[in-house]
């Protein structure tokens, strides 16, 4: 009698991340620091044992026409190059290998109109 045994080599913490490797929705996207011309931000990263990217997507509103940022391999990102007084939106996704997550929930943040900086 012949016996096939498969053994399943799973996340230490979960199965979902056998069931579902696509990272989870970074979390907490806040601003970091803003000006005329820049804005900086910062999310807190999945809890997720592969690593993971970071797709930043941000554009001026109310265009649903995206940005997209290059892929930040950290927890900041600084957006250059923007128009003052505007207001922009960021969205936020993790990636792995095995695909991307779903976008998290809005920030809309608005340029400075003056040459301080927050």
């Amino acid at each position: 009698m012949l016996m096939l045994i498969v053994i399943l080599v799973c996340c230490d913490r979960a199965l979902s991340c056998c069931l579902d490797p696509v990272p989870p929705t970074p979390s907490n996207l806040q601003l970091l620091l803003r000006n005329q011309t820049s804005i900086a931000i910062g999310w807190d990263s999945p809890d997720f044992d592969i690593p993971v990217k970071f797709n930043i997507y941000y554009g001026i509103t109310p265009s649903t026409n995206y940005k997209t940022s290059v892929t930040a391999p950290g927890k900041m990102f600084k957006a250059n190059g923007l128009k003052a007084g505007t207001e922009y939106k960021f969205q936020l996704s993790a990636s792995s290998a095995d695909g991307e997550s779903q976008l998290g929930d809005p920030l809309f943040i608005r340029t400075l109109t003056d040459q301080k900086t927050e």
